[in-house]
């Protein structure tokens, strides 16, 4: 992968992160711990329009590599990455609890671009 949210078509095992957030009463946030989330789905939107979604996992290499800072990601396959999604490939992480249900992430928005 390429730096500053910039992946190019084709790119394989690339891993693209999500910061889930608890939002507090008093207006400001902090990572969500979500080492006991029962599911993560990452959801997609294509540059046509299209939606995907993709399980997604814990990110082992965060700040605490543990779930405790919040931090998902997807780690992309063959082929998710076509020349149909260059300019922008937008997702969200959806982390489940069972206890209180799901929290999304902030959108996170990916530059794609084309192989040269």
């Amino acid at each position: 992968m390429a730096c500053s949210g910039v992946i190019r078509v084709g790119d394989e095992f690339t891993s693209l992160q999500f910061l889930v957030e608890d939002c507090l009463i008093d207006g400001t946030s902090s990572p969500l711990d979500i080492t006991n989330a029962t599911d993560i789905t990452i959801r997609f939107q294509h540059q046509d329009g299209t939606e995907e979604e993709k399980p997604g996992t814990i990110y082992l290499g965060g700040i605490n590599g543990d779930g405790t800072d919040g931090l998902v990601e997807y780690i992309t396959e063959p082929d998710f990455i076509t020349e149909e999604d260059i300019g922008t490939l937008q997702g969200i992480a959806i982390v489940t609890f069972n206890t209180t249900g799901p929290y999304h992430s902030s959108p996170g928005k990916f530059k794609v671009k084309d192989n040269f």
